[in-house]
């Protein structure tokens, strides 16, 4: 039974710039100040690319890769090439799939989605499953401050979220 988390906010700058950020398969947007995870062997940067992700205190390192790539409809998904490391190690990694995306709204307004779609290993209570959309979205709201995708002031930016638990919805 494949499962989907997926969380979505609205931010004052165009589809384009965004893109050229959310779009960077290096990740930019991932920093030593917002997350525990840095990135390392870059290969590529579209379908079949690769990259090594690995945790900043030496604890645990994972591998990832580009299965697809749309520049003009501005999404790309990837896909985990190894195991996971604790806590997501109760995804099955052979079903795994991250999408980010981002879609225009108006001239100076888009939203960025990430979103993944991935089964349980069997046994695993739903309950139990750590945070996927909430824990990217807080490094691409991190991203926007420290890149200027779009402003963090709750009065200047609109945001749309749509944070579903893993066990809520069925695909």
């Amino acid at each position: 039974m494949a499962l989907n988390a997926a969380h979505t906010e609205t931010y004052d700058v165009s589809a384009a710039k965004a893109w050229k950020m959310i779009g960077a398969w290096s990740a930019p947007y991932i920093t030593a100040a917002n997350s525990p995870a840095a990135i390392k062997d870059l290969k590529g940067d579209v379908v079949g690319a690769t990259r090594l992700v690995y945790m900043l205190d030496g604890s645990a390192q994972w591998n990832e890769e580009i299965v697809e790539y749309d520049a003009a409809g501005m999404s790309w998904t990837y896909i985990a090439t190894s195991d996971l490391p604790v806590p997501f190690n109760v995804f099955n990694r052979d079903t795994f799939r991250c999408t980010m995306s981002v879609k225009e709204i108006g001239a100076d307004q888009c939203e960025i989605t990430i979103g993944c779609v991935y089964d349980l290993i069997e046994g695993t209570d739903p309950a139990t499953v750590p945070p996927l959309a909430t824990s990217a979205a807080a490094s691409r709201r991190e991203c926007a401050r420290s890149r200027s995708v779009g402003p963090e002031s709750a009065a200047k930016r609109r945001a749309e979220s749509k944070n579903i638990s893993p066990s809520a919805q069925l695909v």
